[in-house]
């Protein structure tokens, strides 16, 4: 296999993990907002629907900055493949493991110490909201991003 070939297999594999890596620090900031929401005494029917509201704006303001940042155009063509950054893709692999697991640990904890949920159905209803508001927002994106490239690569 070629220098190339296995460069670009880990320009492949940096993508998935810097997305992962984005992915986590957002879901745990879409947690953290949520419970101090729940602490701070907003309504389960109002965090209903400001959780996934705020988890899309969340979500595309992150992905406008990522591909602002981003170097998309070239005047090169094919495949332009630079020095690999090592450094960014160990802190972002490292973000990526330990940020998922922790982030679970924490609202395990969280659920089971926030007083402000008066049973298990508020808390069931308030992770589903955050896990909807997530999911949503993920896939909005993904599609947005495919139907603006696939637009952009027949003009």
């Amino acid at each position: 296999m070629s220098k190339e070939n296995r460069l670009l297999i880990l320009w492949i594999i940096f993508g998935f993990i810097l997305v992962t890596a984005i992915d986590a620090v957002l879901t745990s900031l879409t947690y953290a907002i949520s419970f101090t929401s729940v602490k701070l005494g907003l309504s389960l029917s109002t965090l209903s629907i400001a959780i996934p509201a705020m988890t899309v704006v969340l979500y595309g303001l992150t992905t406008y900055l990522v591909i602002r940042k981003m170097k998309t155009d070239s005047a090169i063509k094919g495949i332009y493949l630079t020095e690999f950054p090592r450094k960014t893709f160990a802190i972002a692999a490292f973000t990526a493991i330990i940020l998922n697991g922790v982030t679970n640990k924490l609202n395990g904890l969280a659920f089971e110490k926030t007083t402000e949920l008066n049973n298990s159905l508020d808390a069931l209803s308030l992770y589903g909201n955050v896990e909807s508001g997530l999911w949503l927002s993920k896939w909005i994106i993904v599609v947005v991003l495919a139907w603006t490239y696939l637009k952009n690569i027949n003009n």
